[in-house]
């Protein structure tokens, strides 16, 4: 029994310790901003990292090949190249976060894109809670309607 007991209190802190080694190495992507990218460059080479910017130039190369440019405030840019099928709110103009690794030539390989929508409470002029309480409203009307079928 107590040798049981002993394996099974190794097995559990291993499972933990494994736990505790994989979130930490999922956790240490580098979160850049354009001008950090470019001048950490060479020595991002072959590392994960992710980098934020505005979309611009969106060319399909080929069917689901795409290439782009992200920007800065200050004019940087980084040179982008996804393969696969782009988000819907994905467009020219809009804020991204791109994660991925500098191939050869630099260009950034991308294998996640997350896009930023712009606030539609900051664009109405609108508060949170204006829209908090009009989308109980139109769900509860809603709802309502269902229940009295």
């Amino acid at each position: 029994m107590k040798r049981l007991l002993s394996v099974l209190v190794v097995v559990a802190i291993a499972f933990v310790g494994a736990l505790v080694v994989m979130s930490s190495l999922s956790a240490g992507i580098y979160q850049l901003d354009i001008e950090q990218a470019l001048r950490m460059g060479e020595s991002l080479k072959g590392k994960e990292f992710r980098v934020t910017g505005i979309v611009r130039e969106v060319r399909e190369d080929k069917p689901f090949s795409f290439s782009f440019k992200i920007v800065d405030a200050s004019g940087n840019h980084l040179d982008c190249l996804y393969q696969g099928s782009l988000p819907d709110p994905f467009q020219e103009g809009r804020e991204v976060i791109l994660q991925g690794r500098f191939a050869e030539d630099m260009t950034l390989a991308v294998s996640k894109i997350t896009v930023k929508c712009p606030s539609k409470y900051e664009e109405a002029g609108k508060s949170e809670l204006d829209y908090k309480d009009y989308y109980e409203q139109k769900y509860r009307r809603g709802h309502n309607q269902l229940n009295n079928r």
